[in-house]
């Protein structure tokens, strides 16, 4: 978390922010957040004056009782589940339209893709270290975003990677968020097609193996938040691509046969 480098000052403005996602309560000060605490699940929201100097303004309080993270970022984007859902074929759909479907090869090797049963399918054979990207046609670059979908190794190796790609600019240039079945989840970033971890494989205790993981991003202006089955592992900040695209990722550093990997509920807002 960033902290705060000054303290407040008599006679200034300041906006203090507070939102909870499940049993976390994030803070905010002046639009940076600076702290994480947790194990509070239900309570009242108010004003606390601590001197007799003190007084408020535009005190405001939203909620959702809906199971998506409902990250309040700001008066002006208001809590996610106000902000419309972009139309986009979320795999309910049986036919392919908007996403890339069929056989592709390259040098990362052999994909076959196809929208059957409410899932996204992904049968990968790789030569070697490589990943596969998909993302929904006329998707408008964006910078704040809420994107959501549910990841599962239906095939392959445990530590296949598997999760969202977003403000993907190309092929060379994108952030992606990624879980796999050793309990692990990562950040990295591909800039000018060199790759590199923001955040290593690191151990998580809301991840699930041989079902569906609920991966989600939420991104205001270069801080990001990161959640995976409704509870938030990490946030980041980064201001080296200031928009882009979002969609599904998959990976692995070894060549391996016969991999595959689902996707299901695929879900982007923007305020």
């Amino acid at each position: 978390m960033s902290q705060i480098k000054s303290s407040s000052r008599l006679g200034f403005n300041y906006s203090v922010g507070l939102f909870a996602v499940g049993a976390f309560l994030i803070l905010s000060f002046c639009g940076s957040v600076f702290g994480l605490i947790g194990s509070f699940v239900l309570g009242l929201v108010e004003p606390h004056e601590s001197s007799s100097v003190t007084t408020f303004s535009d005190f405001a309080v939203a909620y959702s009782d809906t199971e998506n993270p409902d990250v309040v970022l700001s008066d002006q984007l208001g809590p996610i589940s106000w902000w419309p859902v972009v139309p986009v074929n979320n795999f309910e759909k049986t036919d392919d339209q908007g996403w890339p479907s069929g056989k592709e090869e390259d040098s990362v090797g052999e994909i076959r893709r196809s929208i059957l049963d409410g899932n996204y399918r992904w049968f990968m054979t790789f030569e070697g270290e490589g990943y596969w990207i998909a993302v929904p046609d006329g998707l408008d670059p964006m910078t704040d975003f809420y994107v959501t979908v549910d990841g599962f190794r239906a095939n392959g190796p445990v530590d296949t990677g598997f999760g969202l790609v977003f403000r993907y600019a190309d092929s060379e240039n994108y952030y992606d968020f990624q879980v796999n079945d050793n309990f692990e989840y990562s950040i990295g970033i591909t800039r000018n097609g060199d790759r590199k971890m923001i955040v290593g494989w690191s151990p998580s205790e809301a991840l699930a193996t041989e079902t569906y993981n609920w991966l989600t991003v939420v991104g205001r202006g270069d801080q990001f938040f990161f959640f995976i089955n409704d509870r938030f592992v990490y946030d980041l900040e980064d201001k080296n691509f200031p928009a882009g695209q979002v969609g599904v990722f998959a990976g692995l550093d070894y060549a391996a046969k016969n991999v595959n990997i689902y996707f299901r509920n695929f879900e982007i807002r923007t305020p």
